[in-house]
């Protein structure tokens, strides 16, 4: 054989890629005579140590004297080279991860026979964490892993991973065997797609298809440790897609795609998507619907990465995500969201923390601040509806009157209060004038004398007409109101000149003062109790001054009442008493009752806003847990 035939052989039509797309048959020659790989030599590669181990061989470290660099070599094992099947595999993972020209997939720089006879490869020698070593680490709750590979970091990696295999797939090529072994992260963000032992060109044989038996999981498979099957099942258990495991297996790039959908619930759920101790356990997992196991985690996954999962673990390839470059768009939808809410939830701590600020610090203006920080818990919520700071700032701020009535808060108030106002002076009007109605059965009592019956009535009437007056004001205050109520107190006080101080004035007092205390503002409580007070003692002390004759005598017979300006006749008397005090409580009762129907609206609006401002807080952990496992109740012996 001249040398220039092994050259138009090596380098066929001047190097031209032989990986293609699909629907093109790649032109791969699987068996290299022995004088097409030129021998190692000593004095070009040093070997520095061992890196690892793989099924078909064994990679060392090694100093390429020629470039000065250190690489990785791979040598086939000197046990198995001489097989055709390992032989053909190991030169076709050489020249498929050679041809493979990806930022993703390490390149190879040389190709050729160690001293012994076994093939051999050099490539890029590789530094970094396998997603195997970042995955347990997280579960062994390292900080700075956790810190370095957060839940963004490694979507951002697996999403250029889809990519890699995207590149790969159009060319034609199944990588086969994806597992978190077979990824690494590089110290400058590299995202790495390890071990092409068992990648498939789609349109060729598997060069090893004529001495391996694909082992049925319901028959003669034995246990072992879940490793990659070389000679059994292409692929590593648990990993495999579902259609691999079978008898009659059919590879498509849809094989990676299902890889993939279970490296990604993998990462996100810090466990493997298949679990089992045997290979047979794992492939009967595999060969079953994932939904449940991904739908019933302990900690939900995001709807959205969800989603994907279960569309690329489909059991069904033509059920299954179909490329990985769409699961790649469906992880960049996400983390475009994701970092948008990233934004949106920094805003929103940066507005919670200026409320935080204005209320540690001290204002000539707490109004304005607090407008400002309603304003800004706000805007906070708007842009992050669970902040729970913003929250909890605004329902503090909620239910927390300040000191001093914003003058929107007093306006309205002094609107209630006018409203108030009109509503009694209406009905003051209709009490006060209705009282003259009594003035017949006084008379028939026997008044000795006009002059209380004028009183009286005078009182009456002018209260009355006040209070309607009052009604029909614009603005009617409690300061006009209280013409009213000292008329109103004049008039209870004018009932004493006919049975004394002590029987139907103190009634009239009672209603009268309550009823004014309920219907203004508490400022005004103590001046209209004093002054009810007085209406009631100024009686009493004309009585015992000696000014006016006593109502009252006691003697051997007991407590009697004189006739003062009436002879108190018995009939009369009796009835005018049970009416005044049946009417004093249907006026009291009856005045009372829409006050009362007032304040159980305002108290159940004033509940109901409570209630709902802490639905706007979310429920702590032990109150979610308690509201979904009620205590059991014990077992009584």
């Amino acid at each position: 054989m001249t040398a220039e035939k092994p050259d138009d052989r090596w380098f066929p039509e001047h190097a031209k890629t032989q990986i293609g797309p699909i629907d093109q048959a790649p032109s791969l020659e699987l068996e290299l005579p022995d004088d097409l790989l030129p021998p190692a030599s000593r004095a070009r590669y040093e070997q520095q140590g061992h890196l690892g181990a793989g099924g078909m061989g064994e990679v060392a470290l090694c100093l390429d004297h020629a470039i000065g660099r250190q690489v990785a070599m791979k040598v086939a094992h000197e046990d198995l080279h001489e097989r055709g099947d390992i032989r053909a595999r190991f030169l076709l993972e050489a020249r498929v991860q050679a041809q493979l020209e990806h930022p993703s997939i390490v390149p190879v720089y040389d190709l050729g026979r160690a001293e012994a006879g076994a093939p051999f490869f050099t490539m890029r020698r590789v530094k970094g964490r396998t997603l195997e070593q970042v995955l347990e680490a997280r579960r062994e709750g390292e900080t700075e892993v956790l810190e370095r590979f957060g839940e963004r970091r490694l979507l951002s990696a697996f999403a250029q991973l889809c990519l890699a295999l995207d590149f790969v797939h159009e060319r034609g090529v199944v990588h086969r065997d994806l597992k978190p072994a077979n990824i690494m992260f590089g110290e400058y963000g590299e995202v790495y797609l390890l071990d092409w032992g068992l990648a498939k060109v789609l349109g060729r044989d598997d060069p090893e298809a004529a001495e391996t038996e694909v082992i049925d999981p319901q028959g003669t498979l034995k246990d072992s440790s879940p490793q990659t099957q070389f000679g059994t099942i292409m692929g590593t258990p648990g990993y495999v897609a579902p259609e691999l495991v079978g008898k009659k297996p059919v590879l498509t790039t849809k094989a990676d795609v299902y890889g993939l959908g279970a490296l990604l619930f993998e990462l996100l759920a810090g466990e493997p998507l298949h679990r089992g101790e045997s290979i047979v356990s794992l492939i009967r997992s595999t060969e079953a619907p994932v939904d449940d196991r991904v739908r019933n985690m302990e900690t939900p996954l995001p709807p959205e990465l969800e989603s994907l999962v279960l569309w690329a673990t489909e059991l069904d390839p033509g059920q299954r995500c179909p490329s990985a470059r769409t699961l790649h768009d469906g992880i960049e939808r996400y983390l475009d969201g994701h970092r948008d809410s990233e934004r949106r939830k920094q805003q929103a701590d940066a507005l919670v923390a200026e409320v935080d600020a204005h209320d540690e610090a001290e204002s000539l203006d707490p109004e304005a601040v607090r407008r400002q920080s309603l304003a800004k818990l706000g805007r906070a919520l708007a842009l992050d509806p669970t902040h729970r700071g913003a929250l909890e700032g605004l329902v503090g701020l909620l239910t927390d009157p300040p000191p001093l009535l914003p003058e929107e808060v007093r306006a309205e108030l002094q609107e209630q209060e006018a409203k108030q106002t009109r509503q009694a002076g209406r009905i003051g009007a209709a009490v006060f004038l209705g009282l003259n109605l009594f003035i017949p059965l006084v008379l028939l009592t026997g008044m000795r004398t006009w002059l209380p019956v004028i009183l009286f009535s005078t009182f009456t009437t002018l209260t009355g007409i006040a209070s309607w007056l009052v009604s029909r004001l614009e603005r009617p205050t409690t300061r006009s109101a209280t013409v009213v109520f000292g008329l109103a107190l004049a008039t209870a006080a004018s009932t004493s000149a006919l049975i004394g101080p002590f029987l139907i004035s103190p009634l009239i007092i009672v209603v009268v003062t309550l009823l004014f205390t309920l219907n203004h503002p508490p400022q005004y409580r103590i001046p209209f109790v004093i002054a009810g007070l007085l209406a009631a003692i100024l009686p009493i002390s004309l009585e015992w001054s000696g000014v006016v004759p006593a109502s009252m005598v006691f003697d051997a017979d007991g407590l009697h009442v004189l006739p003062r300006s009436s002879d108190l006749a018995r009939i009369p008397t009796l009835a005018l008493l049970t009416i005044v005090s049946l009417a004093v409580i249907a006026i009291a009762g009856g005045a009372i009752g829409p006050i009362r129907k007032e304040l159980d609206k305002v108290q159940a609006r004033l509940r109901m806003q409570a209630w709902q401002l802490k639905q706007m807080v979310p429920a702590s952990t032990d109150e979610v847990k308690a509201q979904e496992d009620p205590p059991k109740e014990e077992e009584t012996p």
